[in-house]
């Protein structure tokens, strides 16, 4: 075996470690965040159907109106 193997052979002994590390940092990490991000996708959609709904409703109180200007101009 060479120099250089035996360097490499021990520089992959001493990161692989740190790569399990960092790998399991980061797949906790990713448990903590992916629900914090999917309740605020979930708050999100909830403020926008409110306001859709919102939305809905001004739009029925102007037709209702419009109906009743109708009639009143008859």
């Amino acid at each position: 075996m060479s120099t250089a193997e035996a360097v490499l052979g021990l520089i992959a002994l001493i990161s692989l470690p740190a790569v399990a590390a960092v790998a399991a940092v980061t797949s906790w990490i990713l448990w903590l965040v992916l629900p914090v991000v999917a309740l605020a996708v979930l708050y999100l959609l909830v403020r926008i159907l409110r306001m859709l709904h919102e939305l809905q409703e001004s739009v029925d109180q102007l037709e209702r109106r419009l109906d009743r200007f109708d009639r009143d101009e008859q």
